[in-house]
């Protein structure tokens, strides 16, 4: 039954209406319809950033480790919708390979809320290697609101204390930034989640 209905859905992928593209898109990835997944790449560069975003999501649903390459490239869209959507597939993905897509929107990412929205999924990847990305751009000297969004994320995480030390060193030792203070507080205050 889910099969048939797949694809009508994969046709619809082709309809010269946008909207129905989109559609098509959205319903496949609640499907997590695995077969769709080379009709949903080929869909990855529409014209229409709606059904852009509509792919990135169903591609991160669908949870499928090779659509991470193109979810990466899609973090670089000229749309900031399809960026977002595509950073947020990328943290559905449980993988490390995802983790490295996600570092790399973070360092890369030409505007705060995707770097943010990057950190944000990283602390969905409980893994060391997203701990280590967390750590280095909170005690980096940046944007400070990128900065308080990797502490608050690191709640996520056990800390040493060593990690403890270095946070209360960097994060509060000759910042001016009152609200990365205040996270680190919190941070080093509160235990794990």
């Amino acid at each position: 039954m889910q099969e048939r209905k797949a694809e009508k859905f994969i046709k619809l992928l082709k309809s010269k209406k946008p909207e129905e593209r989109e559609w098509a898109a959205y319903v496949l990835g609640d499907l997590k319809e695995k077969s769709a997944l080379p009709f949903l790449l080929r869909k990855r560069n529409d014209r229409n950033h709606f059904v852009r975003a509509a792919v990135a999501y169903a591609l991160g649903e669908i949870g499928d480790e090779r659509a991470l390459p193109y979810l990466g490239k899609m973090t670089q869209d000229r749309e900031p919708f399809v960026r977002l959507t595509a950073v947020r597939a990328l943290g559905r993905v449980k993988s490390k390979k995802a983790v490295k897509w996600l570092m790399e929107a973070v360092k890369s990412a030409k505007d705060k809320l995707i770097q943010i929205e990057a950190i944000r999924m990283l602390a969905n990847h409980r893994v060391p290697l997203a701990k280590r990305v967390l750590m280095r751009v909170a005690i980096k000297r940046g944007d400070p609101f990128v900065q308080a969004h990797a502490l608050r994320a690191l709640k996520n995480f056990e800390l040493s204390e060593e990690e403890r030390r270095k946070i209360a060193v960097y994060a509060l030792g000759d910042v001016e930034s009152s609200i990365v203070r205040r996270f680190a507080y919190e941070l080093l205050h509160t235990p794990p989640t």
